[in-house]
């Protein structure tokens, strides 16, 4: 189950209700199962509403293999309109090839210190000069002292490059794009994208907002 759970209250009725859920999905993780439609609320294994199954993957088949992830986000690269998942899990984010989504295939496993959560957000700019979309991956890690990751796209579905960047602070809970449209992470208006971070080891957990101005290198701004 995929869940940011901090400093979550829940009733008794509603704690039995998570743990119900939680054995019923852990059963069915221990199997791959092939697509199956939504009847009679279930799809394959799995409870469902209006939402099929079009595949599935254990926790075992990723690799290196894991027992728990927390995050996921979609990647449209506008180059080829190949689709990926993100998936953060343990100590790194499994990059998934979906083209075909019943069967994805993965294709990175970029790492750093294990922790349970990881979010993960995706920039694209036009690059007139190559006249390409240029694609750009930011992962910020909780709880653990990991500079913010910075992952170039352009070289998928046969690999990733990690950036050489150090960012100025160590640990943070989630960042996001401002200004950009969430489904493909462009710009949608005049104002300029800008990398927030909230929940960063500096300034109190404030939000620290940067300029991606150079993707690569992100430049501190302000905070909030």
């Amino acid at each position: 189950v995929i869940a940011d759970t901090k400093g979550l209250e829940v009733s008794s009725e509603e704690s039995q209700r998570m743990r119900k859920m939680t054995a019923q999905v852990t059963r069915a993780e221990k199997s791959q199962l092939a697509a199956a439609p939504c009847v009679g609320n279930m799809s394959g294994n799995f409870p469902c509403q209006s939402v099929s199954l079009l595949s599935h993957l254990a926790f075992d088949v990723l690799k290196p293999t894991s027992t728990r992830a927390n995050d996921v986000w979609g990647y449209t690269d506008l180059n080829t309109g190949r689709e990926y998942a993100f998936i953060g899990v343990g100590d790194r984010v499994a990059i998934l090839d979906i083209p075909d989504p019943t069967a994805p295939e993965q294709v990175g496993a970029p790492t750093g210190t294990s922790t349970t959560w990881h979010d993960i957000d995706v920039y694209q700019m036009f690059d007139a000069t190559a006249q390409r979309w240029r694609a750009y991956a930011y992962v910020t890690s909780d709880n653990v002292p990991d500079t913010l990751m910075l992952l170039d796209l352009s070289g998928l579905p046969n690999g990733i490059e990690r950036v050489n960047f150090t960012s100025d602070h160590r640990s943070a809970h989630t960042d996001y794009i401002t200004n950009t449209d969430f489904t493909y992470g462009i710009a949608q208006s005049t104002e300029e994208p800008l990398l927030a971070i909230a929940g960063a080891n500096l300034a109190r957990g404030n939000h620290r907002v940067y300029s991606l101005a150079n993707p690569r290198a992100t430049s501190f701004i302000s905070v909030s």
